[in-house]
């Protein structure tokens, strides 16, 4: 994959889209081996370009397609593939039909630079977008397929589904299989030399291990679904109770999903999280089912107000402490009717920590059918965002973890 912009070389834009299309890859059965970001200069376009199809039977490339004179894709596979130009009469209807769409149907009113965007690679075949202005298009060069996408997200992941994929099954000979198994539990290097042994270099059947935010994930890709499915199996038995779901999808979804296959309701109260817990939750589909409703309790006073949190007892331990994070949980279980309150309470930082409770100290109140806990987490001074971030995680496994006892 080929990502082009100095939008993403200077830190202006985060590339997404190489993290999306690597799955995509993946899942229509191709194996990712090398992502590029480069900026727009077409030298440095033919140069990347040039070394990927030398290596890779298919090449992706996302951006570089708008109507402005940076946009250098199309020029720069032109040159790579040694072919000329042309203007492509039915793209530029295509274009046209799509301005219309936007209330902009005189063609003299389209700014002549749009022309630019159907222009293609002699031998090339056009992508139509039917979400926007920059067609693809793919081109072989040399042993290559070249699909050149357009770098705006949703254009180029409707292109990809729409354009691309059916291609691709014709080329790549089968599915790549995954399994993903999510373990929480341990630190990296001790998952490593737990499962190392199915970590050969060059395996058919590929084991890894991804680390993020204090959750690790073990990939297992390989084009032969039984055995991906048996060393899968192998490694849940290495890992035992570290192991907390498996799948592609998120723990919030993973939450979600135990919550609706038990019925069991979800309520949130949160402090220094400020609704990032539950704006986790409702972002998952059927959320609606069983989550009932959250508080943004920040201060002491709406600690006390929503949730009727004794002020007697945040004058005694604090608002970050155990015996109020319990309290909150319970709060908010009584008072939307959930079987299941949680709760967040902790110092995010920069400022605001103490000795005995220095910056990236959180509590965690669970209640469960009206029987309240609560555990404390030192994260460290992480910064205020990831403090946050891995609170929202915690709250996140305590509750799925609880559901074990509940039928």
């Amino acid at each position: 994959m080929v990502a082009i912009g100095d939008e993403l070389v200077t830190g202006q834009c985060v590339d997404t889209n190489s993290a999306w299309l690597a799955g995509a890859l993946g899942a229509a059965g191709c194996a990712v081996g090398r992502v590029t970001v480069i900026g727009d200069g077409q030298a440095d376009v033919v140069d990347a370009l040039r070394a990927a199809c030398l290596r890779s039977r298919v090449v992706v490339t996302t951006g570089g397609l708008g109507p402005t004179v940076d946009d250098r894709t199309r020029a720069a596979c032109a040159e790579l593939a040694g072919v000329r130009s042309y203007f492509d009469e039915a793209a530029w209807r295509d274009i046209e039909a799509l301005f219309r769409a936007m209330g902009r149907p005189d063609p003299s009113k389209i700014a002549q630079s749009n022309r630019l965007q159907a222009e293609f690679p002699v031998g090339s075949r056009v992508l139509p977008n039917r979400c926007g202005t920059a067609p693809g298009f793919a081109l072989e060069v040399g042993n290559a397929t070249l699909f050149a996408l357009p770098g705006v997200p949703h254009e180029m992941r409707a292109m990809w589904q729409e354009q691309v994929v059916p291609h691709l099954a014709t080329l790549a000979g089968g599915a790549l299989h995954s399994r993903l198994l999510h373990v929480i539990g341990c630190t990296e290097a001790q998952l490593g030399e737990r499962i190392g042994g199915f970590m050969a270099e060059g395996a058919a059947t590929r084991v890894g291990i991804t680390a993020s935010q204090g959750q690790l994930t073990i990939r297992v890709l390989g084009f032969d679904a039984a055995q991906v499915d048996a060393i899968a199996g192998t490694l849940r038995h290495e890992v035992g109770a570290l192991l907390v779901y498996e799948g592609h999808h998120s723990l919030a979804d993973e939450l979600v999903q135990r919550l609706r296959a038990r019925g069991v309701s979800l309520a949130t109260a949160e402090s220094c999280t400020g609704g990032l817990l539950g704006g986790a939750i409702t972002a998952c589909p059927g959320a609606s089912e069983v989550f009932l409703g959250g508080f943004v309790t920040y201060s002491d006073a709406a600690k006390a107000r929503d949730l009727g949190v004794d002020p007697e007892l945040i004058a005694e331990y604090g608002a970050v402490s155990e015996p109020v994070a319990a309290a909150m949980a319970q709060g908010v279980a009584e008072r939307t009717g959930a079987r299941i309150g949680v709760s967040i309470t902790g110092v995010a930082g920069p400022t605001g920590g103490t000795p005995a409770k220095p910056v990236g100290t959180v509590c965690f109140g669970l209640s469960v059918d009206g029987a309240s806990s609560s555990t404390e987490r030192r994260f460290g001074a992480l910064g205020r965002e990831l403090v946050r971030q891995r609170s929202v995680r915690e709250a996140l496994l305590q509750v799925v973890r609880s559901l074990r006892g509940i039928d």
